[in-house]
């Protein structure tokens, strides 16, 4: 079991240290070793315990504190409860012990995704359109249907301008290509002419932010959150919501589920309908009347109007109703006397040989 030598686990580097050489050696992510690492410290901040006096009361308070003080919600616990599995099973507690903490995670509260209208993306768009970097960074966001922590993530060499694709890391730890439209392509060229000198170690970075370095998931959320108060938007904004926003506006639009698995990587059809696809209201009444109309053709195609060809003579082409167009233009005195006697005197004559009489 690894014990701490001394001093209280909240300033024991050391520790921390070998548990998050654990969790890279189990192939955690850099986002996901931050997180676990602030949870087990809030952890021993409420239990106040060396690691090998853990015992199942010390969980039952810090789910209580978590709960009830807290007010945590099911998704705010779930990663928590399994940093703190984690974290046993690191300190080397058998499987026995761990399942007896009962330390199984709430079910996953899935909050409906309310989507971004084309309208309101746009509006998101024009509000940015004067800082070059945001708006590149909003544009590839929707066209790419990549998520905060692969925009963050990507560098340079990902974006290949000749084939209009874009190269991510995706949660599988395993490259992912995806098209990206040629309008955010035409964005990110922008930004890059005028891109800001990067310092040591984020030299390949897209995006960085005003100290030079890679821009993180906390500068993304203030970014989105800046434009869409610009933009008067009333909804709950966040970066992932124009990843569901895209993929919403392709299934709308005709795209089948393989076009849109193969654009935003998704692996589970399952996850992609369940999580992703929100049609509006709209288009599933333009769907049910379509699938369920008899007769096409006469119940949903409006009636159109027959034009019935008009004799010559009430065509613009005749003397009478040129002459008539003429009296109208002097009336409103587009035209002046001069001229609208000079056009009837050379209508008659272009006439008068006629056999039957223009005027009456």
């Amino acid at each position: 079991m690894y014990a701490v030598n001394g001093g209280n686990i909240l300033t024991n580097k050391s520790h921390i240290n070998q548990f998050t050489k654990y969790l890279k050696s189990n192939n955690k992510s850099k986002e996901t070793i931050q997180s676990y690492t602030r949870t087990i410290k809030q952890f021993h901040n409420i239990i106040n315990k060396k690691p090998e006096d853990i015992n199942k009361k010390d969980i039952e308070r810090y789910k209580y504190w978590a709960n009830e003080i807290k007010h945590y919600d099911r998704n705010s616990l779930t990663p928590k409860y399994i940093a703190i599995k984690s974290y046993l099973e690191f300190l080397e507690y058998s499987d026995k012990e761990i399942k007896s903490f009962k330390l199984n995670p709430p079910r996953k509260e899935v909050k409906p995704k309310i989507p971004l209208t084309r309208e309101e993306v746009k509006e998101i768009f024009d509000a940015a359109e004067e800082n070059l970097r945001d708006y590149a960074i909003l544009k590839t966001l929707y066209y790419s249907t990549i998520r905060s922590r692969e925009l963050c993530n990507l560098n340079i060499s990902d974006v290949d301008f000749q084939r209009q694709k874009i190269r991510t890391i995706s949660k599988g730890h395993h490259y992912d290509e995806r098209n990206i439209h040629p309008d955010a392509l035409k964005a990110i060229g922008h930004y890059l002419n005028l891109r800001p000198q990067a310092k040591k170690d984020h030299e390949h970075a897209i995006f960085l932010n005003s100290k030079g370095e890679r821009i993180g998931r906390t500068f993304l959320h203030n970014m989105i959150k800046q434009y869409t108060t610009k933009a008067k938007i009333t909804k709950r904004v966040y970066p992932h919501l124009f990843r569901t926003s895209s993929i919403t506006h392709m299934h709308n639009a005709g795209a089948s589920i393989p076009d849109i698995m193969a654009q935003s990587r998704h692996r589970s059809v399952d996850t992609l309908l369940k999580h992703y696809i929100n049609p509006s209201e709209e288009h599933n009444r333009e769907i049910y009347l379509k699938t369920l109309s008899f007769n096409t053709n006469n119940d949903e195609q409006p009636q159109k109007t027959i034009k019935r060809k008009q004799p010559k003579q009430d065509r613009e082409d005749n003397p009478s109703t040129i002459e008539q167009i003429l009296a109208t233009q002097l009336a409103n005195g587009t035209i002046t006397p001069e001229i609208y006697l000079e056009a009837v005197n050379k209508l008659k004559k272009e006439h008068e040989n006629m056999s039957v009489p223009i005027y009456g």
